[in-house]
């Protein structure tokens, strides 16, 4: 029986996070494979599109997507 982190939990934003200011799309890759998004990740899949352009984010109502960008930039 294989154990994943649920999609539901902040950890999986903060490994998010790790890809974004690492440059990889990884976390992109994996979001956009996903049929049901909450509203944070579907926030952290733009935060990842956005973050190599001049472009401004909406986090949306994600308090520690927005924490953990404000930190990386």
């Amino acid at each position: 029986m294989k154990k994943f982190i649920p999609l539901d939990k902040s950890s999986i934003i903060g490994m998010g996070l790790l890809d974004i200011i690492n440059g990889y799309k990884d976390i992109e890759t994996f979001l956009g494979q996903q049929k049901i998004l909450s509203e944070d990740l579907l926030a952290l899949k733009r935060a990842s599109e956005l973050w190599r352009t001049n472009e401004p984010i909406d986090v949306g109502e994600s308090g520690t997507l927005y924490r953990l960008l404000q930190f990386a930039s």
